[in-house]
């Protein structure tokens, strides 16, 4: 027997993989989380790693200006990439919370999962909380900074001796470790939102075989993993942008060297995207 649906449930109102962690809690204290205000406060963060590389290219002078003005990858990856990374929160974090409590609200869950599904939903909130998965991410980013090299190819990133310029310094230490360390925030919490539908797979479900969207009453969770575009766009715009970085004669000499990466992306993309949803074929199979 199925029991009435628990839409009131406090710990499925409060549900969210998005807005607990350290980063989070700095954006709350500068009101950057609020829908309203998402858009200021990427725009803020976005011009405070891209400001400062353009004012110390501008400090270094001969042509390190004009070079860094050449170089779209760093454009496209700090004014394109980093807001989007941040503005998508509130947006992303409103459609995991509504595909969470449609299981209740459509009845999918049976009586016995319901605390089931109620426990697990703390659980995977306290993981994306967690200071020390957020401190742990931010210390390899880190590291990963120090150990990298400036690139050659870039000029502006050299000094004369060979070591990090001021600008490639700063973007080298500051700016891209910024943007890394959003990708894997971003992916962390896309593992924990695969294992709660991983979880959710295996509780007793109630599903329809004849329900109108063909997938058994679980079509709305194709919506809901489609919502994660907005962070495969910010990652995409890096790699489409780096054929920008070669001349035209390279690309055209060898096409596929560039295409290549960026197909290699979209079939990864929309592996990690959707892969998840495999986990309810055999309770649809079984429908």
């Amino acid at each position: 027997a199925r029991g009435a649906p628990m839409v009131g449930s406090g710990t499925l109102t409060d549900f969210s993989l998005v807005r607990g962690g350290p980063f989070q809690t700095l954006g709350r204290g500068l009101r950057g989380v609020e829908p309203r205000r998402s858009g200021l406060f990427a725009l803020a963060l976005a011009l405070g790693c891209w400001g400062p590389l353009v004012l110390l290219a501008w400090m270094q002078g001969e042509s390190a200006p004009r070079l860094l003005v050449r170089d779209i990858q760093v454009h496209a990856e700090l004014l394109l990439s980093l807001p989007v990374l941040v503005v998508s929160g509130p947006y992303i974090d409103s459609r995991l919370g509504a595909a969470a409590r449609q299981f209740l609200r459509a009845d999918l869950v049976g009586e016995r999962g319901r605390e089931v599904l109620e426990a697990l939903a703390r659980r995977c909130t306290r993981w994306c909380d967690s200071a020390g998965v957020e401190l742990l991410l931010l210390g390899l980013v880190i590291a990963f900074a120090w150990l990298t090299s400036p690139d050659p190819s870039r000029a502006w990133q050299v000094s004369e001796v060979g070591r990090p310029s001021l600008a490639g310094g700063w973007y080298l230490c500051v700016a891209q470790p910024l943007v890394r360390f959003l990708v894997l925030r971003w992916l962390w919490r896309g593992v924990v939102w695969a294992v709660f539908l991983l979880r959710v797979s295996r509780l007793p479900l109630y599903l329809a075989f004849t329900h109108p969207d063909q997938s058994g009453g679980l079509g709305f969770l194709a919506v809901c993993q489609a919502s994660f575009a907005p962070v495969v766009f910010a990652v995409a715009v890096p790699v489409a942008s780096y054929a920008f970085r070669t001349n035209a004669a390279a690309i055209t000499e060898a096409p596929l060297n560039y295409v290549m990466p960026q197909v290699l992306y979209a079939v990864l993309a929309c592996l990690a995207v959707f892969a998840p949803l495999a986990c309810f074929f055999r309770p649809l199979v079984a429908a």
